[in-house]
């Protein structure tokens, strides 16, 4: 599977439970991470 624009688009800013790094067919690779903000 490709790593698509709208496929990052789609993750950006929401919780995402799946695996910590996506990897295409071609070798590119792209690691999630959660990043936690507190407001008071």
């Amino acid at each position: 599977m490709a790593l698509s624009d709208t496929q990052l688009r789609n993750i950006n800013g929401k919780a995402y439970s799946g695996k910590p790094e996506l990897v295409d067919r071609d070798g590119l690779s792209v690691r999630v991470t959660v990043l936690l903000q507190s407001f008071r």
